[in-house]
């Protein structure tokens, strides 16, 4: 994951600088055996990211961050590649 995000945190302010040759190269999808509902992945806001049962993340929405899988303390988000 660190090859794909270069994260900066200062004072309250997250930069994700996220090269321009990674997207769309990867999605991510939650493992429902590891998913425990908890909501970390939602509190994120992300759009690809919807509430059925379970979390589920829309494979055509997600631009591939990675965002989501470095919220989830689970280990139940996993990256795809996209062919």
């Amino acid at each position: 994951m660190q090859d794909v995000l270069g994260i900066v945190n200062s004072r309250g302010i997250v930069v994700i600088n996220i090269p321009v040759n990674s997207l769309g190269k990867y999605a991510f999808s939650i493992v429902d055996e590891y998913c425990d509902n908890c909501g970390d992945c939602l509190r994120i806001n992300c759009p690809a990211i919807q509430l059925n049962r379970k979390p589920v993340i829309d494979a055509k929405a997600c631009i591939g961050c990675g965002i989501c899988q470095l919220v989830c303390s689970r280990g139940a988000i996993i990256r795809i590649k996209v062919s």
